[in-house]
């Protein structure tokens, strides 16, 4: 279980004289987690003492678990009043006298909620917000009981979801180009659905670090793992195979190792581009030669 409170404010153009009423919440949770929604005010408000909102909450997807008055100036309960039907929250605090009037930078209630089911919308900003109400309004008062009327601030992007979902293209089958124990592949792109920028990177068996690199036959097959993660760290991974479609040693591509094979790796040796390169080492040498040596006679068919 997690316990959750980030102060980042989000940033909203306000009308002259007016405050900044404000909802902050963290930015990720996922289904089972505790988070805070702070009501706050933004700093560089009018001089005030008191605080008054009517907030509306997504009850199928938060439960209301409990309100608190943070420590801070406004620390006078005044009224609240939770329905869990309606989804809905009022409430009003204070400055207990005789403090002076404040100028905002101030939580007024912090309201605790556990996530209970995923949104239907990814991000969702309306999971908690202002509402209009006749009974209670969004205000704020003067110290001589004068109401400010708020530029309101709702929660954006609260990030609750499952985890991505990624596609991996399909398995790839290469044949290596005569004389080479080595080929590229076009191995396509994995791609991914999720909640906000989804990042997807990859791992390839063989090490290597690029699609474009050459796939080599004593390494076939290579896995590409494919992983794309979201922005809250929850990740999908799937895995695609790459084939080198040769017997290992077969250069001729006949279908059996013999004197063709030992021939193309005699005619490149001392060489190192990739040209009777069988065990993919960088230089065609006694190793390969042993190796087509060693082998004669295998085929296809084992």
């Amino acid at each position: 279980m997690k316990l959750a409170l980030c102060t980042l404010l989000l940033p909203t153009s306000l009308a002259f004289g007016q405050a900044q009423v404000t909802l902050t919440a963290p930015t990720c949770a996922n289904v089972g987690d505790e988070i805070v929604v702070a009501v706050g005010v933004a700093a560089g408000a009018p001089e005030f003492v008191g605080l008054q909102s009517a907030i509306s909450y997504d009850r199928t997807v938060l439960e209301f678990l409990s309100a608190s008055t943070p420590t801070g100036p406004l620390d006078l309960p005044i009224y609240f009043a939770h329905s869990a039907v309606n989804g809905t929250i009022d409430l009003a605090v204070g400055i207990t006298p005789p403090a002076a009037p404040i100028t905002g930078g101030v939580d007024g209630k912090l309201l605790r909620f556990r996530v209970i089911a995923n949104p239907a919308s990814c991000p969702s900003g309306t999971l908690v917000s202002f509402r209009s109400d006749k009974r209670i309004r969004n205000l704020l008062t003067t110290d001589n009981g004068a109401p400010i009327t708020p530029g309101l601030a709702n929660l954006g992007g609260l990030n609750i979801a499952v985890a991505p979902d990624i596609t991996v293209p399909a398995d790839v089958s290469v044949v290596p180009p005569v004389g080479y124990m080595s080929a590229t592949a076009d191995v396509g792109l994995a791609t991914a659905s999720g909640c906000g920028a989804i990042d997807i990177d990859f791992v390839r068996s063989d090490g290597k670090l690029s699609l474009s690199d050459e796939f080599d036959r004593i390494d076939s097959p290579v896995t590409i793992t494919w992983t794309a993660t979201d922005p809250c760290g929850r990740t999908d991974s799937g895995v695609q195979t790459v084939t080198v479609d040769v017997i290992l040693g077969d250069l001729s591509g006949d279908g059996v190792i013999n004197g063709n094979d030992l021939a193309i790796v005699l005619g490149s040796f001392g060489g190192g581009n990739g040209q009777g390169d069988v065990n993919a080492d960088g230089t065609v040498d006694g190793f390969d030669i042993a190796y087509i040596l060693g082998n004669w006679g295998v085929t296809s068919g084992g």
